[in-house]
């Protein structure tokens, strides 16, 4: 067993070692929007050998001063002045695509507040998260878990504010602040079908953001934040 075990490993290594070689000789060739396929399929190719890889990497855009609509029927993701939209490759402001979890799967979303202020040079007391899930693919339907507004500094339990029939319905995510490595993780479920989409808070109540400060997250979110299924 620990030889079988030591050659997956060896596969997923060498797949992405061979993986970056790939993407450094296309980046010489071609243009981005030839680059994003190749991410997508390395990044699925790494979970199918056993990786846990960040699902944002290589499947999601973040769009400044917008958000995802989660509590409110017919709405597409609309403009925000403390908001920075995390959806699905190819989304525009009003015309989302969401983000597809695997089915009744434990996910956790890690955000690494010191690389956070690393990259964006930001207060981390100022940032929060929202997690929006869909038990279908049309985010102008009501989320089933809709988390509202997280703090990414404390402890605590957050039901969904969706009360209607749905697979979300009475379902929490828990937020465990680790505050010595300062980090947040937040841990949920997925039912049987699972779409996810995020809005990035900054200055919630302090009368938002500017453009500096939502650019910056929305070009960075994706090296402080990691979507993967939880390590159990």
């Amino acid at each position: 067993m620990k030889i079988l075990n030591r050659r997956g490993s060896a596969i997923i290594e060498y797949t992405v070692i061979l993986a970056f070689i790939a993407s450094v000789a296309t980046s010489f060739f071609y243009e981005d929007n030839f680059k994003d396929p190749i991410v997508h399929i390395t990044n699925r190719v790494i979970a199918l050998l056993g990786g846990n890889t960040n699902v944002l990497k290589g499947n999601s855009v973040g769009l400044a001063h917008a958000a995802l609509i989660g509590d409110t029927a017919n709405q597409a993701s609309k403009e925000y002045s403390d908001r920075v939209a995390v959806a699905g490759l190819g989304t525009e402001l009003g015309n989302d695509k969401l983000i597809k979890l695997e089915s009744n799967q434990d996910y956790e979303i890690v955000v690494d507040l010191k690389e956070f202020s690393k990259q964006t040079g930001l207060e981390q007391d100022k940032f929060e998260l929202c997690l929006l899930v869909w038990d279908n693919d049309n985010s102008k339907n009501k989320a089933g878990l809709d988390t509202g507004d997280m703090s990414a500094t404390s402890n605590a339990t957050y039901a969904t504010k969706n009360k209607g029939n749905t697979q979300y319905q009475g379902q929490s995510v828990t937020a465990t602040y680790d505050s010595t490595n300062n980090t947040v993780t937040y841990s949920f479920k997925t039912q049987q079908d699972a779409y996810m989409g995020m809005n990035l808070v900054y200055g919630r109540g302090n009368s938002g953001a500017n453009n500096e400060q939502l650019n910056k997250i929305a070009d960075t979110y994706q090296s402080y934040i990691t979507v993967q299924k939880a390590n159990k």
